[in-house]
């Protein structure tokens, strides 16, 4: 049986508050499992989707739009890297950053490694 884990316990491995953790279980974008007793317990396949989230929150995806894009299995980032070389925040991102938004904005999907090498590149800046 795979180890889970309580609201608490998962939010500090999470790096993310437990409220956080009840509003994604409210909206839909996080489902955690119930015990007998009702209460939320998280796997390490949820903390993985977490990492998602924070990934798809990076790049400027709304908690709606992370919902339809878990629901799709697809990850449009066209629409999402042209609404970041948008934004004003554009200007201020490190030049590795900006490297790997030029060279997946023409891609209609990517994987989630990439999301990963972005969000390490953002921590390595």
């Amino acid at each position: 049986m795979a180890q889970t884990y309580r609201v608490r316990e998962f939010a500090a491995l999470a790096g993310v508050t437990a409220k956080t953790l009840r509003h994604y279980d409210r909206i839909g974008l996080l489902r955690a499992s119930r015990t007998q007793a009702g209460y939320r317990v998280y796997t390490g396949d949820d903390l993985v989707r977490v990492q998602h989230i924070a990934a798809l929150k990076l790049l400027g995806f709304s908690l709606s739009a992370i919902r339809r894009v878990f629901e799709s299995g697809a990850l449009p980032l066209r629409e999402a890297l042209r609404a970041q070389r948008a934004a004003a925040r554009w200007r201020n991102w490190p030049d590795g950053m900006r490297r790997w938004v030029a060279y997946t904005y023409g891609m209609h999907v990517t994987t989630w490694e990439r999301v990963m090498e972005l969000i390490e590149a953002a921590g390595a800046a």
